[in-house]
């Protein structure tokens, strides 16, 4: 959770609403259809709906991330449909279709996701004749409690998981500015704003060594009744605006936001993310050095273990050595030319480490090391009132 800013409950819905899944909740299928119906008419938001850039618009539901996922190219299966196990016991958990889109089976980079979620090729197949006789089996996100192909477990390992996270984690190194904003209804009597930043800490061939979501909270405040720049909370108050953030994005779709009151934070988002600005970059500069001391001491630990794992490795080849010289005196010709590679063999082994005990540790602490660091703003929400 914290590397990639996302539980695995909101994994979940974003998944169900991007994926169209059949059988999805009510609720999930109406901000899917209401989040789809936006990406594909741009003259403005239905009633209620949400919209999927802070350019111009405000997210009222908080169904950008499925539009995003959608215009990505996964697809949309419709807002209709039942389980596929509609005759399930009660309390089993629930399987659902996944929509397989023409896109999809055209781009390679889909083919092995795919793969994994149909039934066992057989002996002998050609993968062409497998992908043409065995389709996509249903999903589920929870264990079934029970082997067989009916269904496939669609935890946070799995290829289509880890596919669909990458474009989530990958979305830091294309967009250079803020693209994702979000007005939703929160309790409270104050109204709050939240903008929320990528830290990314990179290492040797721009390895990633680190990524965190980076908040600041405020109290909002329009720009006309402004004295100055918004303030961050403290700690108890950003606490508190973190869980209501959490709590409005579990409930999002249930409430509807006046247009006028859209525009109005539509209107505001540049004043307000050029006040929070500072206030996040001055914190991810506070994070940076506490994570560079966490690389480190890693660094460090790893070292340590390189370092005795070879000395021991050094210490058991040089025991092995001895004994085999005692035990060579009843060799035979073949076993004495054998016994004189394996020693030949063990001498280049302990060179080698002599060198090793110096190299690895340096090479584990390069590989650690920080080279660069990046922090974006890539999301601001305000959370209105509740009526």
């Amino acid at each position: 959770r914290r590397r990639i800013g996302v539980t695995a409950a909101q994994f979940r819905r974003t998944l169900s609403v991007s994926l169209g899944l059949a059988g999805a909740p009510e609720g999930i299928r109406a901000i899917a259809g209401r989040a789809r119906g936006h990406a594909a008419v741009h003259e403005g938001p239905p009633a209620g709906a949400a919209s999927t850039s802070w350019s111009g618009q405000v997210d009222s539901g908080g169904a950008s991330l499925a539009t995003d996922v959608d215009a990505a190219g996964y697809g949309d299966s419709g807002d209709s449909g039942d389980p596929v196990d509609s005759d399930a016991p009660a309390g089993a958990p629930r399987l659902f279709e996944f929509p397989v889109h023409e896109a999809l089976v055209r781009d390679p980079g889909w083919t092995a996701a795919l793969d994994a979620l149909r039934e066992r090729r057989r002996r002998g197949e050609s993968l062409g004749r497998w992908r043409r006789r065995a389709s996509v089996k249903p999903v589920t996100f929870e264990d079934t409690g029970r082997l067989g192909d009916k269904a496939v477990h669609l935890h946070l390992e799995h290829r289509v998981a880890r596919r669909l996270l990458g474009r989530f984690t990958a979305q830091g190194l294309v967009h250079h500015d803020l693209s994702k904003a979000c007005l939703t209804v929160a309790s409270g009597r104050d109204t709050r704003v939240v903008l929320l930043g990528r830290l990314v800490l990179y290492g040797r061939h721009a390895a990633r060594l680190h990524e965190e979501v980076v908040p600041v909270t405020a109290r909002w405040v329009a720009a006309a009744d402004r004295p100055g720049a918004l303030a961050p909370w403290g700690r108890a108050g950003e606490q508190t605006t973190l869980e209501a953030l959490q709590a409005a994005l579990d409930a999002a779709g249930d409430q509807r936001i006046p247009a006028a009151v859209r525009a109005r934070f539509a209107a505001s988002a540049e004043r307000d993310i050029h006040d929070l600005k500072p206030h996040l970059e001055r914190r991810a500069d506070a994070l940076i050095e506490d994570v560079k001391a966490q690389l480190a001491a890693r660094a460090a630990a790893e070292s340590r273990a390189m370092r005795q794992l070879l000395e021991r490795q050094r210490e058991r080849i040089a025991a092995t050595a001895r004994d085999s010289a005692q035990m060579a005196l009843g060799f035979d010709a073949a076993e004495r030319r054998q016994h004189e590679a394996d020693r030949r063999a063990w001498d280049r082994r302990l060179a080698a480490i002599d060198g090793e005990l110096e190299s690895e540790p340096r090479r584990i602490a390069d590989t650690w090391a920080v080279r660069a660091a990046r922090v974006d703003p890539v999301g601001i929400v305000w959370l209105w009132p509740a009526p």
